[in-house]
């Protein structure tokens, strides 16, 4: 395997980075069965090989993902960027335009969350955390975002932002000109290269 040791600096929390990283959603076990042992093996695979961000959920295997990361970490007595996400409360993924963000994303629920990927990724302090969906019109509420700061002041993550759904990348529009968040995760590939006209021009 290639080595991937081209490293960057993730956002605007410069979160060192390698600029190929690799997702853990089917090491969660969701896409079929997927014994532990391979995804230990890929794992360790990627970072031998230089990777040096990964990219998990608290759903990706109800915790399963974020787990096996945490026990790769102790084999190697070494650890590596990691991003995880905040799933919206009760799976309500596409919120219309509107929806007032603490019926989706309440305090308490955010805090939960936060608390619980740190123990299960056995960290005091999360690299990063997305919002596994997004609402435009939640650009300007406060809540959410008095609550990331409060988590950052304590210590319990370095960075937040947020991961939009497929197919819509021009919903982040609105909170990248805010200025509110400092990481952001879209999809982009050869497939859908739309967040390069709709989002990757603006400053």
């Amino acid at each position: 395997m290639p080595r991937l040791d081209s490293t960057v600096s993730l956002g605007s929390a410069r979160l060192p980075a390698s600029r190929i990283g690799i997702g853990t959603w089917a090491i969660g076990g969701g896409w079929g069965p997927q014994p532990e042992d391979i995804s230990l093996e890929a794992l360790h695979c990627a970072l031998d090989s230089g990777c040096r961000l990964l990219d998990t959920a608290a759903l990706y295997g109800n915790g399963r993902a974020e787990r096996l990361i945490a026990q790769v970490f102790q084999q190697r007595q070494e650890r590596v960027t990691t991003l995880t996400k905040i799933f919206p409360l009760n799976y309500h993924w596409s919120p219309i335009p509107g929806t007032p963000i603490e019926t989706i994303y309440p305090r308490s629920h955010i805090v939960t969350q936060v608390e619980q990927s740190l123990a299960r990724l056995q960290t005091d302090c999360l690299d990063g955390v997305l919002f596994q969906t997004w609402c435009p019109t939640w650009t300007h509420e406060s809540g959410w975002y008095e609550t990331m700061l409060s988590l950052q002041a304590e210590g319990k993550i370095r960075a937040f932002g947020i991961s939009t759904s497929d197919h819509r990348p021009d919903e982040a529009n609105g909170i990248i000109e805010a200025g509110r968040v400092a990481l952001m995760e879209v999809p982009y590939s050869i497939l859908d290269q739309r967040a390069a006209d709709r989002l990757f021009r603006l400053p």
